[in-house]
């Protein structure tokens, strides 16, 4: 019998061979509010930035596609207090969707935005009170 843990980590292993998938970055639990110096230094025009900057847990809800890209995805992840995580999209040059939602959260509407990791760099969705905000 498998454990979660391990049934987890097949799941992620099948994700990361998947070609045009979005990556998730590292663990928000462990991720500080702000990025590390190394962090910012590494950071590429096509990654997404998850922040909650409320003081209290949410479940962050990033749908994303991009039809010249192949990605059609949707990815809930529990944020503490403060957590950020990372995604990643596939090709820098292609234009995206993407739709921000707190499903149990104080705001349940969605926040729509088209992005372009070319042309605008990377991108920050921050999770507040009233909403989700993006900034270049």
């Amino acid at each position: 019998m498998r454990t979660r843990r391990s049934a987890l980590l097949s799941a992620s292993t099948l994700l990361a061979l998947c070609g045009g998938c979005v990556a998730d970055g590292p663990s928000p639990e462990s991720s500080p509010t702000e990025p590390s110096s190394s962090e910012t230094a590494t950071s590429g025009p096509n990654e997404i930035i998850v922040r909650n900057v409320m003081d209290e847990p949410i479940d962050a809800r990033i749908e994303l596609t991009s039809e010249s890209a192949g990605v059609d995805r949707t990815t809930t992840r529990r944020l503490a207090a403060g957590a950020e995580w990372t995604l990643t999209v596939p090709e820098p040059g292609a234009t995206y969707s993407l739709t921000a939602s707190m499903p149990d959260g104080p705001v349940e509407a969605l926040f729509g935005h088209s992005w372009s990791p070319a042309e605008d760099g990377m991108l920050t969705v921050r999770f507040e009170r009233s909403g989700a905000e993006f900034a270049p």
